[in-house]
């Protein structure tokens, strides 16, 4: 994992967390007009980006879910005419797991490549008996 991810992880994990958790949060969306429920989604796909940055077997499904819930989540903002800030918000919060995931799935490209590389020169290096 680059450190990279990493970083990102730890920043979606505690918006999630901050929104799950943090009464203010709630008091804020609510004098916005938005219901727990509103919060309780927010604040769980942000943990789930987290856990798409984290977890490896996790980078190509999850972050076409989580980035298609952070995309509807701006067009529903803009479509409330909240302005452009929220939008913009979730916008870059798609980017930054797309980042992420995007790095996540180079190392692990990178890793299988090179573990491949090793092997095949593994079996060039390795002595045959008898036909010497």
């Amino acid at each position: 994992m680059s450190a990279l991810s990493a970083i990102l992880a730890a920043i979606f994990l505690a918006l999630g967390c901050g929104l799950l958790f943090v009464p203010r949060v709630a008091e804020s969306l609510a004098k916005d007009g938005h219901g727990p429920g509103f919060r309780l989604l927010l604040g769980a796909s942000h943990v789930a980006a987290a856990l798409v940055l984290l977890a490896p077997r996790l980078s190509k499904e999850g972050t076409l879910g989580v980035g298609l819930f952070f995309v509807g989540f701006a067009f529903y903002w803009y479509s409330e005419d909240a302005g452009p800030r929220p939008g913009a918000l979730a916008i870059l919060g798609f980017v930054l797991l797309l980042v992420g995931a995007c790095l996540r799935l180079r190392s692990r490209a990178d890793t299988s490549l090179w573990s491949e590389m090793l092997g095949r020169y593994a079996d060039e290096d390795t002595p045959r008996s008898g036909l010497s």
